[in-house]
């Protein structure tokens, strides 16, 4: 693999690890800042119930002063009733936990009920086929009666707009990926071009063109290295200079040494044949 795609790849990989991890922690935050805030709406809402019911308690006449399993009825059909249209369940229990009145939808289960305390608010959120909803607990006091008041508020768009957050996010970090990998093509072609014209020079000086010169385009390392390979090349021409003068004067010398020595064979060749 080429150098500028071996830069190119990292680059973008890099690239996509900060984008998914920075949108991840980004809608991740998001989220949970909307979520407390939904959380911290519901638990005063059920506050607001707690005292609606109990002002409710007050107002129904009872023979003896105590607060009927009927009465905690009709009060939870009015508070429900009060609350058409936001999405929002209820649940009551008696002091045994159990149920006195429940909303339709409103799910079975009694974990969180179990929960409830007299000084602590529970709340949890939950899951409810493609719903979600915050369920919430408190202990209601109505007259001598210690009941239990469970809301459910449906937050489903909370997490609605966390899915959409990531799957924008995922096409903006594509689109951001694809224009940096276009932008930072151009630049590593760029930065590398002195590579490019020092393996040109090397092709040329290989192929026996010693006067041949990379030429130098910057003013960085690799322009430095430009001006340390033409000076490396400017020494090598003048050895292999000298190295061919060497060779030219020895081919020289042995052509006078034999001329020199063909005469006097000359000579005695002839006295030979004479003989």
């Amino acid at each position: 693999m080429k150098f500028v795609y071996k830069i190119l790849l990292w680059t973008i990989i890099i690239m996509a690890v900060a984008f998914g991890l920075s949108g991840y922690f980004f809608v991740h935050f998001v989220f949970e800042t909307s979520l407390n805030r939904e959380v911290t709406q519901a638990l005063d809402d059920s506050n607001i119930l707690q005292f609606a019911f109990e002002t409710a308690a007050l107002n129904i006449p009872g023979k003896y002063n105590v607060l009927q399993d009927s009465a905690v009825g009709q009060i939870g059909s009015r508070l429900e009733s009060s609350g058409q249209g936001s999405g929002r369940f209820l649940r009551l229990s008696d002091e045994r936990k159990d149920i006195l009145y429940v909303s339709n939808g409103f799910p079975e289960g009694t974990e969180l009920l179990q929960q409830i305390t007299e000084d602590t608010r529970s709340w949890q959120v939950i899951p409810q086929g493609e719903h979600y909803y915050i369920h919430t607990g408190i202990m209601v006091k109505a007259l001598d009666r210690n009941l239990y008041l469970e809301t459910m508020e449906d937050v489903t768009e909370v997490f609605r707009e966390r899915s959409m957050g990531f799957s924008v996010y995922r096409r903006v970090t594509l689109a951001m990926l694809v224009c940096s990998a276009g932008i930072m093509f151009l630049i590593c072609t760029w930065l590398t071009k002195p590579i490019r014209l020092l393996t040109r020079a090397t092709k040329k000086m290989a192929g026996g063109d010693y006067g041949y010169r990379a030429r130098q385009i910057s003013n960085d390392e690799l322009g430095q290295l430009t001006m340390d390979f033409n000076s490396m090349a400017n020494v090598l021409e003048g050895t292999i200079a000298e190295l061919q003068e060497a060779v030219r004067s020895r081919e020289d010398f042995i052509a006078a040494f034999a001329h020199e020595l063909k005469t006097p064979l000359t000579s005695i060749i002839g006295y030979a044949d004479l003989l």
